[in-house]
């Protein structure tokens, strides 16, 4: 029974469960709970029954869980080899986890605070697998969606170590191999402002003047000209004062610039037609000639 010396508000943890698969589920507590939790009453185990029961007796000094620099007395070590449990549950915010990830396993987290446009805080996840993944807490910190997987290893490669460092706006990456340095914002990738009001991403905003999806301004220059939606990502409403001016060459303020490339290939072979995932919200579907493909064309 671990309990910490701090003073969050919210402790973020991750759980795995194994079933077939690994699946992961991040999940936030309140500290306050967690608090009173260990303040509360301990669970004692009947050795007739073998059932766990809430223990009301005396509780040793300084009590198990707490902060302590002392010794413990054979008595105290004995308390806690027999009360290493506690009698309240905590349970999640929401009551539900965040995030569900199935098939995935994830090794390391770290954690960022963005204030977006409106100057509301943001909580943004960094999630470490074999890739990364960018999940951002909408809805009062009760839901969540994932902005985009940055793939940095091999599959078979987990993440050693994830470290945020808000100054340099920088992610560091830990490998077997060394160390990756990322970029917390990647805004020039959404081309169109539909594709970076679908993003979602607190990081990134759309500036109407430039025409461009450019990182958040600081508090002192002017907001007016941005555009951005991290709650609801609906371009229809958020980009619609665009509509009626005179587009950059190359794209539409109503739809995202057309992408064209050519593949050659040896005749009855087999292609595997890449999609660029430019938002994990966004719906994608491939068309031939005008017309949703058959199973085979």
């Amino acid at each position: 029974m671990v309990r910490g010396c701090g003073s969050r508000s919210t402790h973020f943890a991750r759980l795995r469960q194994v079933g077939g698969s690994s699946s992961s589920a991040v999940c936030s507590f309140r500290l306050k709970e967690i608090e009173d939790a260990f303040n509360g009453n301990y669970k004692e185990q009947n050795k007739e029954s073998s059932k766990w029961t809430r223990y009301t007796g005396p509780v040793s000094s300084p009590r198990p869980g707490s902060c302590s620099s002392g010794k413990f007395s054979d008595t105290d070590l004995n308390f806690m080899k027999d009360h290493f449990l506690m009698d309240r549950k905590v349970s999640p915010v929401g009551s539900q986890p965040l995030l569900i990830q199935q098939s995935v396993s994830y090794t390391r987290m770290a954690i960022d605070t963005v204030r977006v446009l409106s100057g509301e805080p943001y909580t943004v996840m960094y999630l470490g697998t074999g890739s990364v993944h960018k999940a951002v807490l909408v809805k009062g910190g009760t839901e969540s969606y994932i902005i985009e997987e940055i793939n940095l290893l091999p599959r078979d490669e987990p993440i050693g170590t994830l470290l945020l460092e808000s100054t340099k706006k920088m992610l560091y990456v830990g490998a077997k191999n060394g160390i990756l340095q990322v970029p917390l914002a990647n805004c020039s990738v959404y081309r169109t402002c539909i594709e970076c009001i679908l993003a979602r991403d607190p990081y990134c905003a759309w500036n109407m003047p430039n025409g461009k999806c450019q990182v958040v301004p600081s508090v002192q220059e002017n907001r007016e000209v941005w555009l951005q939606d991290i709650e609801n990502g609906n371009p229809n409403t958020t980009c619609l004062s665009l509509r009626g001016r005179s587009p950059r060459p190359g794209h539409s303020t109503d739809n995202p610039p057309t992408r064209v490339g050519n593949i050659s290939a040896a005749y009855n072979s087999i292609i595997e037609l890449q999609c660029p995932r430019l938002s994990s919200l966004a719906t994608y579907s491939w068309k031939h000639r005008g017309q949703s493909p058959r199973s085979r064309w």
